[in-house]
């Protein structure tokens, strides 16, 4: 080891310069990378795997599909939208001939239709069509009666009005 500020050779392990006084600085010791691990020689005492441990396996079928949709009508029986259809039409017709009979037939066609929406949340358009029918049968219906019986109030005033004229 040698003095920083003189150059004169020192003793190992001297904390000042034999020669000049001035403190001496130990070196920081240099240190030497360990040689690295060569491939042959392994660095864990462990066995190889021979086989991996996961496997991913493949899907057979999709995860996502795309949905298929329905017709909303399709839902619904037929025989269901069928029924309140004929039961509307049926009201419509005989409002216009036999009111009474138009208002039960119209009123059945509008409790069906009514049943239909609880059941399934909507009415298909056959059902819709026959829940109008009835609509209109029923106001028909009703608008004849009440004018058949003002009719039969005017026809029997007259008569009363006519007879007593007469005698």
């Amino acid at each position: 080891m040698f003095c920083k500020t003189c150059g004169a050779s020192l003793p190992d392990g001297a904390k000042f310069c034999t020669a000049c006084g001035a403190p001496v600085i130990p070196e920081a010791p240099v240190l030497t990378p360990d040689p690295a691990p060569t491939k042959a020689e392994p660095i864990l005492d462990m066995p190889e795997p021979t086989a991996p441990m996961y496997t991913p396996v493949a899907p057979e079928e999709p995860a996502y599909a795309s949905p298929v949709y329905a017709s909303a009508d399709a839902l619904v029986p037929s025989n269901v939208s069928d029924s309140v259809f004929n039961w509307g039409l049926a009201g419509l017709i005989c409002s216009l001939f036999i009111s009474i009979l138009g208002i039960i037939f119209s009123a059945i066609a509008m409790g069906k239709a009514k049943r239909c929406l609880n059941d399934y949340g909507f009415l298909p358009q056959q059902a819709k069509t026959g829940r109008t029918l009835g609509i209109i049968g029923l106001v028909i219906g009703i608008v004849s009666t009440v004018l058949g019986i003002l009719l039969a109030f005017v026809l029997i005033g007259a008569m009363a009005y006519s007879t007593r004229i007469l005698y």
